[in-house]
Formats: C-alpha cells, sequence, structure tokens
C-alpha cells in the first residue's frame, strides 16, 4: 500500500477504526455511501474483495482478519471495528507486560 492510500483510508487526524473501515470499504467495493449497520456481503463485496480488505486492514490496524468472518452477513462496519480495537487493545496490553 503506497502511502497516499494509507491518508485515504486513514481517515485524517484522529478518526476512529469505524471511519477509518468505512473509507476503506468505499475505495475496495467502489461505493460512496456506507453506513455502520451495513454488511461487506451485502454491499457486494465478494470473496476477491475482501481478500483485498484483510490485506489492508493488517497493514493498516496490524489485525488479521479472517476472510470468513468478513464474509458473513452480521458482519457490519460497527461490528468489524469493535473487533479490530479489541485486538488492538489486548495486542497492546501483551506488549506493555
Amino acid at each position: 500500500m503506497t502511502s497516499e492510500q494509507e491518508r485515504q483510508v486513514d481517515g485524517g487526524p484522529g478518526a476512529g477504526v469505524g471511519a477509518q473501515l468505512e473509507a476503506l470499504w468505499r475505495e475496495i467495493l467502489g461505493i460512496d455511501e456506507i453506513r455502520p449497520d451495513d454488511s461487506f456481503i451485502a454491499l457486494g463485496g465478494e470473496s476477491l474483495a475482501g481478500v483485498l480488505c484483510i490485506n489492508r486492514i493488517k497493514a493498516v490496524f496490524g489485525v488479521l482478519i479472517p476472510l470468513g468472518v468478513l464474509l458473513a452477513e452480521e458482519t457490519t462496519i460497527a461490528a468489524l471495528a469493535t473487533q479490530i480495537e479489541a485486538s488492538v487493545s489486548s495486542v497492546g496490553t501483551a506488549a506493555a507486560t
């Protein structure tokens, strides 16, 4: 990922995980309007786009999300953001001990 792509996904200073995921999904899926309760699969996401998304999530957040989780109908931006935040917190806590 280029630094320009990272800036686009970052969402700007202080952007939360959800806002960053929305930007990432907009870019990968080519959709302008995405809400926190939208699921990847309902928005037309498929396995190839899912792999791209997982790779970008790993690059941006340092968290590996299984493809099956991303492609599950109940996985929304909000749910995925919560999972990423929990993973990042647990990694940070483990590194501090």
